[in-house]
């Protein structure tokens, strides 16, 4: 009994122990549970007040659909306020395959209203709207606006709109067709400019596109009473451009019809204002074997062309499986450099008659139809026998040995200087893209034979756009303008003055030598190479060019050319220089007059005509 007692009495002093430790874990525990408290209120605090309205938007934007309103791309005229480029209402058709229930009827309405402008059938339509796993299928995009409408209605009618939504969109138009497009451009499908002035002048043009937002359900359906949110839209500017498109397509037809005649690879014609530099015509067109042309021409019947009918530039009997197009998606007149060959002959005359004692009619040089240079042979274009030549007469019979004699009388470093001074070997400032800038090396790297050649336009490189260019300078008595296609944006005269602020002009020769130059190029109509480019009824100068084409090897071709002619009415009331190029013509005459001679009296004389131009001797 001692000891039971003694086991109860010891009892009751050992339970304090036992809660001891159940109270210091449930403490451990309380502290536990208050630390998660504390995390949670924590995080509830960093969600719901600092993170609030950047989950708030994602909740909202988790349920709400978004549309793209397009803005409307900038109109693009002609000078005359003819519409090269416009933009008009279009539709992009979308479907939710998930939601539509009848696709066959709802092909069936597809085919009907959009088939034929998309050119597709109702197993086209039926297999898009039918397509596994996405929510988003495109029908068609910039559709005709009427027949999206028109296919819209019909959905609702048959109670079959769920699954086909209508987005708006702008179609790029271009009335005139292909008329003109090398200068004019090309947009991609989504209206961002890919060539020409669409891809130069792209932000301009481009405007800003708006978001218009629908609440939707689970289902993607419009949530009635949901919330709508807009981002306003901001059209584009419309651009006047310097392009006259009805000389533009004399341009274009001239030029193609000589191509045809002369079998050649191509050409270019280029019409330039040279008392602002605005460029009325541009176009160059190439061949095409039949696997890579596919053009439509979209010419004018009406634009007064006089002497080619449509029949006679879709019969190409001159060459076979194949056609002369325009070169897509760019202009050879501005991104491609050639050796200009003898219409360099002028910026050499220029340093002559202002380095030098020469004038244009004294002295005389003794000429021979070759001359020896180190190891090369200078020859003239034909045989002749030694010949005493002036200035002048050099330039009118285009002699290359005449002009590496005159230039003698000039150090190499100031014929450097002149060159670069018209532009060559530069940038010429054109508002186009993919300028080319051609190549002039330093009169210190020149070599003996370089020396000689460059001064006839061999041995170095130059765009037709800077050609012309320099031509203009002497046609403006010395003052050369930057050539540019921008005249005005019509709604923003801040946004034109700083768009035409690098149309600038230079004085590069003194007024006596141009009007000199320009005597001497009178000569090459009436006396020399250049007599099948002259115009009843207005003094045309000019000077030809017939360069040799290098070949793989190094050297250079005795059988293929790259030919030009480049002049303007004197005596008139007309700035315009025109100059024409082609391209290693195989038919006929392989020279610069005789080939390109013709094509720029006919563009003259029906820009003489459209402008009225009057001579010194009219009123």
């Amino acid at each position: 009994m001692r000891d039971t007692d003694t086991a109860r009495r010891e009892s009751p002093r050992s339970q304090p122990a036992s809660r001891k430790k159940r109270s210091g874990r449930d403490f451990v525990l309380l502290i536990i549970f208050a630390c998660v408290f504390v995390i949670i209120i924590g995080r509830l605090f960093y969600i719901q007040v600092i993170k609030a309205d950047e989950y708030k938007d994602e909740a909202v934007s988790s349920h709400m659909s978004d549309g793209t309103v397009k803005a409307k791309r900038g109109t693009i005229y002609d000078r005359n306020g003819e519409v090269l480029a416009s933009s008009v209402k279009a539709t992009t058709v979308v479907a939710n395959p998930y939601l539509i229930s009848d696709p066959n009827r709802v092909a069936t309405l597809l085919e009907r209203y959009l088939g034929e402008d998309a050119d597709m059938t109702y197993r086209d339509f039926y297999d898009l709207i039918t397509e596994e796993n996405t929510g988003y299928v495109y029908i068609q995009r910039q559709a005709d606006y009427d027949a999206a409408e028109q296919l819209e209605a019909a959905l609702e009618e048959a109670d079959l709109a769920d699954g086909i939504t209508f987005e708006s969109d702008m179609l790029r138009v271009y009335p005139n067709g292909n008329l003109g497009d090398q200068v004019t451009g090309t947009v991609d499908i989504d209206n961002n400019g890919t060539s020409g002035l669409e891809l130069y002048y792209d932000e301009i043009l481009a405007g800003t596109d708006g978001t218009e937002g629908t609440e939707t359900g689970r289902n993607g359906l419009p949530i009635i009473g949901g919330s709508d949110t807009a981002v306003e839209v901001s059209d584009g500017e419309d651009i006047v451009t310097s392009l006259d498109i009805q000389l533009q397509q004399k341009a274009e037809r001239s030029l193609k019809k000589q191509l045809i005649e002369s079998k050649a690879e191509g050409g270019s014609v280029t019409v330039m204002d040279a008392s602002t530099g605005e460029i009325y015509a541009a176009c160059s067109m190439s061949w095409k074997s039949d696997d890579e042309s596919d053009e439509d021409e979209g010419y004018d019947e009406d634009a007064g062309e006089e002497d080619v009918e449509e029949e006679d530039l879709a019969d190409d009997t001159s060459r076979e499986n194949g056609e002369y197009v325009r070169d897509e998606g760019k202009l050879w007149s501005v991104s491609d450099a050639y050796e200009p060959g003898s219409t360099m002959k002028i910026m050499t005359a220029a340093a002559i008659l202002e380095r030098s004692s020469v004038t244009a009619d004294s002295p005389k040089f003794t000429v021979d139809d070759n001359l020896k240079v180190y190891d090369s042979t200078i020859t003239d274009s034909h045989e002749h026998d030694v010949q005493s030549l002036t200035l002048r007469d050099i330039i009118a019979q285009s002699s290359n040995v005449g002009t590496v004699l005159a230039s003698r009388q000039v150090d190499l470093a100031d014929l450097y200087d002149y060159y670069s001074a018209f532009g060559y070997g530069q940038d010429c400032g054109i508002d186009f893209p993919g300028v080319a800038t051609g190549m002039l090396e330093p009169s210190t790297d020149w070599n003996g034979v370089q020396a000689a050649n460059v001064t006839f336009g061999q041995g170095m490189t130059a765009s037709a756009m800077q050609v012309i260019r320099s031509f203009g300078g002497v046609e403006q008595n010395g003052k050369m303008r930057v050539p540019h296609f921008l005249v005005d944006v019509p709604h923003d005269s801040q946004l034109t003055e700083e768009m035409t602020a690098g149309f600038t002009t230079k004085r590069v020769i003194k007024k006596k030598t141009a009007q000199t130059l320009t005597s001497m190029m009178r000569s090459v109509v009436t006396d020399g190479t250049g007599t099948e480019a002259d115009i009843d009824g207005y003094e045309v100068v000019g000077k030809t060019g017939t360069a040799e084409k290098a070949t793989e090897e190094g050297s250079y071709s005795e059988s293929d050319y790259i030919v030009s002619f480049c002049g303007w009415l004197d005596d008139s009331d007309s700035d315009l220089v025109c100059l024409v190029t082609v391209d290693s013509p195989q038919n006929g005459s392989t020279y610069g007059g005789a080939v390109c001679g013709p094509v720029f009296s006919k563009v003259m004389k029906y820009a003489a005509q459209r402008y009225q131009v009057n001579t010194a001797g009219t009123d």
